[in-house]
């Protein structure tokens, strides 16, 4: 099930940058998602986690395993809060706006340099690179 649809999404991927699919893409883009038989749900696309998560409400098994896995009921309520509050200090749509508006207020401020251009082939290649494949960024 996972499998054939990273395979469709780097097909379609490297078809749309007029580049050829490597051998072994599937595999390397495979093993980049499924470490010791555990899925790294947030590279799933919607579809297939909804589908985890309709398994895992009706598996009592399955959330037995998850609560199992998880080190989140071993944590204290103050840590919880205090990483909640770091996410929201460090990760929210203003904190993102403002760490931009002072990248481009750099980039606009340089004024000595020479412009150079990077090279695209090389850009593309770190750009198409299997091992980041991110199903729900490609859906």
């Amino acid at each position: 099930m996972l499998a054939p649809r990273i395979k469709g999404s780097l097909k379609k991927f490297f078809k749309d940058y007029g580049e050829e699919l490597p051998d072994r893409a599937v595999h390397e883009a495979f093993t980049s998602i499924v470490r010791d038989n555990l899925v790294d749900f947030g590279r799933l696309d919607e579809p297939l986690q909804e589908e985890l998560i309709s398994a895992v409400i009706e598996s009592d098994q399955a959330k037995e395993t998850i609560r199992d896995q998880s080190s989140i009921d071993r944590l204290p309520r103050v840590q919880i809060e205090e990483n909640a509050k770091a996410v929201r200090e460090n990760f929210s749509m203003q904190d993102y706006g403002n760490k931009l508006f002072q990248i481009y207020r750099e980039l606009t401020s340089i004024t000595d340099e020479k412009v150079s251009f990077a090279n695209g082939r090389k850009l593309l290649k770190q750009f198409l690179s299997p091992s980041r494949l991110n199903l729900l960024r490609a859906s």
